[in-house]
C-alpha cells in the first residue's frame, strides 16, 4: 500500500516532509492564557500544502482510496483550501474512480473554506478529470451518486451542460436531483434538455417549482429566457407552452396582482419573453392592471407575439381589452390620448381590429371611426373625416369594415 511505503521502510521522504513541515510552521506559534494556538497564513499554508503534494503525487496512483481521505481530507484539512491550479495538475488522470471521489469528497468537504480564486481551478480540475480522466460511469448508482461524487458541493458554480455531459445516464427528474440543481441550472434545463417540447415533463418540473419560493422560481424562468434567447430556440407545442406559461403565473399570482410599471415590464421582458404567444382569456386574467398606463405597456408585450397567434386568441386578448375598459376604474382610457387613431394605437396595437365597433363606442363613445380608417390607411393621424354615425348603423361589424367604403 502507498501509504505503507511513505510511513515505513526507512520512512525518509515522510521525516523529510515533517522536518519541512515543522520548519513552515516555526515562528507561527502564538502564546494565550489558554494555550497555544497555531496561526498560519496563506502563504505557509500553501507552501505546506505544495509540499505535501510533491512527496505523495508520485504515489497517488497506487494509494487506495482510505489513504487519498486521510491525507486530504484529515491531514491536510487546515491547508487544502488554498489549493489551486499548479497543485491539482499533480493529481494524476489515471487514478481508479474511488479515490478521484475520495478527492472530490476533500475537496467538497472544504468549499465553503476555499478562496474564491481557487474554486474555478477546482471545478476546472473536475471537469477536465471526468472528460479526460478515468471513466466511471459504471460506478454511478443514479444521478443523484454521480453529482455528488463528481463534483460535490462544486456542483452548484457547474453550468448544466457540464452536469449532464459525462454520465449517459443522467436523469433530471430522478428523485432527489432538483433539488441539488441551482435555479440557473433548471433554466438551463428547460432548454437544453426540451423541457418545452414535453408536457409530462413541464409537469413534472412545476410540480417540483410549486415546491420552492416564488423568487427562486422567477430566477428560472429568468434563466429559461436568457438561454432561449441566446440559442434562438422557438416554442412551437402550443400545448406545452400554454402549460408553462399558466403554471408559472399561477406560482406568482398573489405577487403579479400589484406588481408596478416596471414589474411588468420585467415580467415580460426577463421571464416571460419566449411566452407571450401562449396567453389566454384565463393566463390574461391573472396579470393585474392597476391603470391605463400599465394596460399599455402589457398590450405592448402582447403584441410582440401577435404575428404568432392563432385568430383565437387575437379575439380573446381584444376582448379582454374591452373588458378592462368597460370598468368604472378605467373609464375607457380615453383621458390620455388626443384623437381616437391615438386611443386605438395606444391602447390596442393591432388588436383594434378584432373589436366590434359597437364594442368601441360602447367604452368610448366619442371615437371618430372613419378618422381612425382613415389615419390607418395612409398612415397619418392628421388625416381625418366627418361622419355621421346612425343609430344601428354599427351592428356587430369590426371597425375596419364598417368604414371599408373609404377606400374607394
Amino acid at each position: 500500500m502507498a501509504y505503507t511505503k511513505l510511513t515505513t521502510g526507512g520512512g525518509v521522504k515522510i521525516r523529510s516532509l515533517c522536518l519541512g513541515l515543522r520548519k513552515l510552521c516555526s515562528g507561527h506559534l502564538s502564546y494565550s492564557p489558554n494555550g497555544m494556538s497555531l496561526q498560519i497564513t496563506v502563504e505557509v499554508q500553501y507552501e505546506m500544502l505544495q509540499l505535501t503534494t510533491d512527496v505523495i503525487s508520485s504515489h497517488l496512483t497506487e494509494m487506495s482510496s482510505e489513504d487519498i481521505t486521510l491525507w486530504y481530507e484529515d491531514r491536510l484539512t487546515s491547508v487544502i483550501d488554498v489549493i489551486d491550479k499548479d497543485i491539482l495538475t499533480e493529481f494524476p488522470l489515471t487514478v481508479g474512480c474511488d479515490s478521484y471521489k475520495s478527492f472530490a469528497h476533500a475537496l467538497s468537504v472544504s468549499y465553503t473554506d476555499t478562496l474564491e480564486a481557487s474554486k474555478e481551478d477546482v471545478l476546472d480540475f473536475m471537469v477536465n478529470f471526468l472528460a479526460n480522466g478515468t471513466n466511471c460511469e459504471a460506478t454511478y448508482t443514479s444521478s443523484v451518486s454521480y453529482i455528488e461524487s463528481s463534483f460535490g458541493s462544486y456542483s452548484s458554480m457547474a453550468t448544466y451542460e457540464e452536469i449532464t455531459s459525462y454520465y449517459a445516464g443522467f436523469n433530471a427528474f430522478e428523485s432527489g436531483v432538483l433539488q441539488i440543481l441551482t435555479d440557473t441550472q433548471i433554466g438551463d434545463m428547460i432548454v437544453e434538455s426540451k423541457i418545452y417540447e414535453s408536457l409530462e415533463k413541464s409537469t413534472e418540473l412545476f410540480d417540483y417549482l410549486e415546491t420552492i419560493s416564488v423568487e427562486q422560481v422567477d430566477a428560472c424562468m429568468t434563466q429559461f429566457t436568457e438561454t432561449s434567447i441566446k440559442q434562438n430556440i422557438e416554442i412551437t407545442n402550443e400545448e406545452v407552452g400554454q402549460y408553462i406559461l399558466k403554471s408559472y403565473l399561477e406560482i406568482i399570482q398573489s405577487e403579479v396582482q400589484t406588481y408596478t410599471q416596471d414589474e411588468l415590464k420585467q415580467l415580460f421582458e426577463l421571464r416571460i419573453n419566449k411566452l407571450i404567444k401562449f396567453f389566454t382569456s384565463e393566463t390574461l386574467l391573472i396579470i393585474g392592471i392597476e391603470d391605463c398606463d400599465a394596460l399599455v405597456i402589457v398590450v405592448v408585450f402582447l403584441d410582440s407575439g401577435y404575428d404568432y397567434m392563432s385568430e383565437e386568441i387575437k379575439s380573446e386578448i381584444a376582448a379582454w381589452i374591452i373588458g378592462l375598459l368597460k370598468s368604472l376604474h378605467f373609464d375607457g382610457c380615453t383621458s390620455t390620448t388626443e384623437s381616437s387613431a391615438v386611443w386605438a394605437q395606444t391602447t390596442f396595437n393591432q388588436f383594434f381590429q378584432y373589436t366590434t365597433l359597437k364594442e368601441v363606442l360602447e367604452v368610448y363613445p366619442g371615437f371618430d371611426v372613419c378618422c381612425y380608417v382613415v389615419a390607418a390607411r395612409f398612415r397619418s393621424g392628421l388625416a381625418c373625416c366627418v361622419y355621421e354615425h346612425k343609430k344601428g348603423n354599427y351592428g356587430s361589424g369590426n371597425v375596419t369594415h364598417f368604414c371599408s367604403h373609404l377606400y374607394d
